[in-house]
């Protein structure tokens, strides 16, 4: 494995309401950039109180704490639309070489629609209400930073916007109600591994398998411990390092798509090599669900053309879900 630093991106122009067109644009050509070469970078200056970073956190270990039995009551199972929580090996990233799934349990939350929503209504899948812990301080916390993740992720789009030479609001009408996802996780300790992971023998347990991300945008937040890996162009995995104030962003399938492979959506992983648990927050960005996946103007040419069918992008995303929870396949 190979330490390397990813490129550092002080994404402040894109936040301040007094920057300058060229400002913002000279950020997005920066970020156009990382995401052609390895498809993550690290951002800072991207205006998200720390405190509210902290409180999720420490909210989220409050919350993995719990019996087991506690958390079953908001288990995914038994969810119509993809949320709650899912425990040790309910997820699968990797289904080639982990035949007991990924060594990590977590929470989707999301767009929490009520019932009476015109689109929970019609039954359109993957939209409703979220399963809630009876925890008023995890709720708080949980909602305002998924508003403020949201906000944060449509500014950075304004940001690529530009430096793919489209117009600054271009991706603003598709998350218009996005498909967004947070996802609390931990990663159990490396002992926990040990005594745990083994039943099968060959087995390839990480904390999260081999993978791309399914949507356009994913912002990461880690807790002090690192384990993220990144697979360069070269098939090399490096290292993603923690550092103070910053926040890892990485580009996805759907935006890969979109910008016809322009922007790298790469492989990953993630383990924990040490004694104590692994937290880590993951924010998936996507787009509304009738949001149709066709070729963005500034990456298609006659020499370059759209390789790919158009999909919308529910059907995308369902599809990738059925890949990696088997109950989800099993409930369609």
């Amino acid at each position: 494995m190979t330490r390397s630093m990813l490129e550092i991106i002080d994404v402040g122009a894109l936040f301040d309401s007094g920057s300058t067109l060229a400002e913002r644009r000279a950020v997005g050509q920066k970020m156009v950039s990382a995401a052609e070469s390895l498809g993550f970078l690290l951002i800072q200056n991207y205006a998200i109180p720390a405190a509210e970073i902290d409180t999720a956190f420490a909210q989220a270990k409050i919350f993995f704490a719990q019996p087991m039995a506690y958390k079953k009551q908001i288990d995914i199972k038994n969810s119509s639309c993809h949320r709650g929580y899912f425990s040790i090996g309910s997820e699968n990233l990797d289904p080639q070489k982990q035949k007991i799934g990924d060594f990590k349990e977590g929470m989707k939350i999301g767009q929490d629609l009520a019932l009476d929503h015109p689109l929970v209504k019609a039954g359109l899948p993957l939209h409703g209400p979220n399963q809630w812990p009876d925890d008023a301080e995890f709720v708080a916390a949980m909602q305002g930073l998924y508003q403020t993740l949201s906000a944060a992720a449509q500014t950075l789009l304004r940001g690529i916007s530009l430096g793919l030479d489209l117009a600054e609001d271009y991706f603003d009408k598709a998350f218009a109600l996005p498909m967004a996802t947070l996802a609390p996780l931990r990663y159990p300790s490396k002992q926990q591994q040990s005594s745990q992971q083994d039943a099968l023998e060959g087995n390839e347990s990480l904390g999260a398998g081999e993978h791309t991300d399914f949507g356009c945008l994913t912002l990461v937040m880690q807790n002090q411990i690192e384990g993220l890996q990144v697979k360069t162009v070269a098939g090399e995995w490096i290292d993603v390092p923690f550092l103070e104030d910053t926040i890892v962003v990485n580009i996805g399938d759907m935006l890969q798509r979109w910008s016809n492979d322009r922007l790298r959506s790469t492989w990953h992983r993630v383990g924990n090599p040490a004694a104590v648990d692994r937290y880590s927050m993951a924010f998936f960005y996507e787009p509304e669900h009738g949001t149709l996946l066709d070729c963005l103007p500034s990456c298609r040419s006659a020499e370059r053309p759209f390789q790919y069918e158009v999909v919308t992008a529910l059907d995308y995303l369902l599809k990738r879900i059925e890949e990696t929870f088997s109950y989800y396949k099993k409930k369609r």
